[in-house]
């Protein structure tokens, strides 16, 4: 994480033994691309919304793709929350790159409408504060902005027993305290695979493609 980091309140504070408190990750990726390492390696595909225009694969990686795959991920995010019966979220990181964004979106090739709009939006990842109260009605502008890598924001619910840390990489980690079996349905629903580099990932879709 960016050391450009606030410091967090005592009551917000979240004692984890070596940082490692995220127990799950949902990506768009195949398991069966992954190495031994759990890198995915073997073939070369996009992570991130700076890489439209770009060509993968022979084909050129368009906006209507990357919205398609925003849609997915935005979907179980709040089917998650939704299982979880959470209605608010607390920043407990908080990172700070928004000197960057405007230089990073005109990167995008075709250009994009609204930048200027999403330039101004993004002035409430400048106001978020680490425990912070973030309530549902906020949540689809700021999940969107950091899928698109447009911030740095962990978030928990209040009892901290749900961890959400989106969009690096194209991963969504996260700690649940759904059974794994609910939320591989979860990400299924929308085309995604939970743990997608572990064996177990790679061997269950090893003959099928959500």
């Amino acid at each position: 994480m960016s050391t450009n980091v606030m410091q967090p309140v005592n009551e917000f504070m979240i004692d984890f033994d070596d940082g490692d408190y995220y127990k799950c990750e949902v990506a768009r990726y195949l398991p069966r691309y992954y190495d031994e390492f759990g890198h995915y390696t073997i073939i070369k595909d996009w992570c991130g919304f700076l890489e439209i225009g770009k060509i993968f694969d022979g084909k050129v990686f368009t906006l209507e793709e990357y919205l398609k795959w925003e849609s997915r991920y935005l979907g179980f995010l709040f089917d998650l929350l939704d299982s979880e019966h959470i209605d608010c979220l607390y920043p407990f990181y908080v990172g700070y790159p928004l000197q960057h964004i405007k230089t990073d979106l005109k990167k995008v090739t075709p250009p994009i409408n609204g930048i200027k709009g999403l330039s101004k939006k993004a002035k409430y990842l400048r106001n978020l504060r680490i425990g912070q109260r973030v309530p549902r009605n906020r949540w689809l502008f700021l999940f969107t902005f950091l899928l698109r890598e447009m911030g740095a924001v962990e978030l928990r619910s209040a009892d901290s027993k749900v961890l959400l840390d989106i969009g690096e990489n194209y991963y969504i980690k996260l700690t649940s305290t759904l059974p794994p079996e609910k939320l591989r349905e979860l990400a299924e629903r929308h085309h995604l695979y939970l743990n997608p580099r572990s064996k177990e990932s790679i061997e269950l879709y090893k003959d099928r493609i959500l």
